[in-house]
């Protein structure tokens, strides 16, 4: 947590940081910058043993899988990724969540054979199945990716935790403006204030839960929707939100608490829209 806020907070932060977090007490930190290619061949010319590493080839390893060996070195890691590959360094495992779909599907003989039909068309998965499965996976399996001020970081894995040991975790910042709309910046004392005119901005981090609880995972007894509607309140109490494409509980006054609606009631209002257009909350259904 204090490394991650220090590089975040630094005068010169690198151009990518992200988090991998494979347990409460272990993670990777990333840091990347955009290299040009003259460089880039001037430095491997220099130094043979910098490694390229091709993060988004078919027969390459899971980005995520890959990251959690660095946590066996005693060293920092260095190496070039080519900038699409890095950019699309999540998709092949699907976030993260392909060993749910395909459990060997980073196992080298599948990755050599088959991986260049990977990630499935997600489009084409969710047409075959039928509305009582979809019922059926948002009590098995959890998808939440919620934004949140940095420095409540360590409560909110601590959070994540507690109700469901998923890992790994995905952490990344996010720069949060506050213009008067639907997200707000809380004052320093957490308190919410009235849009003044001023522009205001703040750290916030990204975290995405993408699995199966650990009490699912061993055959246990879980209250999945309990659960995240837990999660949902602890993200409204620090002054976080909820990426509206995730399943979500809330109710409509809960969805309101944690998107400001005062701009939007007053569009509806003077535009004469009330009845015309279904509100935000229905439109996240």
């Amino acid at each position: 947590n204090s490394r991650y806020l220090q590089v975040l907070n630094s005068e010169t932060p690198p151009f990518f940081l992200e988090m991998i977090i494979f347990s409460k007490d272990l993670a990777v930190l990333m840091e990347g910058d955009l290299v040009s290619t003259k460089d880039y061949n001037s430095e491997i010319a220099k130094n043979t043993e910098l490694k390229t590493n091709k993060a988004g080839a078919a027969s390459a390893e899971w980005f995520f899988k890959y990251v959690e060996k660095v946590l066996d070195r005693d060293s920092p890691l260095i190496e070039y990724i080519p900038i699409y590959d890095y950019l699309m360094r999540h998709d092949r495992s699907m976030c993260m969540t392909m060993g749910t779909v395909i459990p060997f599907g980073n196992s080298g003989w599948f990755r050599h054979t088959m991986g260049w039909m990977t990630p499935p068309n997600m489009v084409m998965l969710k047409s075959l199945r039928r509305p009582e499965d979809r019922e059926t996976s948002i009590r098995k399996q959890v998808w939440q990716d919620a934004a949140f001020p940095a420095e409540t970081l360590t409560e909110t894995v601590q959070k994540s935790h507690d109700l469901f040991e998923i890992y790994p975790l995905l952490c990344y910042p996010c720069k949060v403006y506050d213009n008067g709309g639907m997200i707000r910046i809380r004052d320093e004392n957490g308190n919410k204030v009235p849009y003044d005119g001023k522009k205001r901005s703040k750290m916030f981090l990204n975290l995405g839960i993408y699995g199966i609880p650990k009490d699912i995972r061993e055959g246990k007894e879980f209250k999945t929707v309990h659960a995240v509607r837990e999660w949902e309140k602890h993200i409204r109490d620090v002054g976080g939100f909820q990426h509206t494409y995730c399943d979500s509980f809330q109710t409509e006054e809960e969805f309101e608490e944690m998107f400001d609606h005062s701009l939007w009631y007053k569009m509806r209002e003077r535009y004469d829209c009330d009845g015309a257009f279904k509100s935000i909350y229905e439109k996240t259904r």
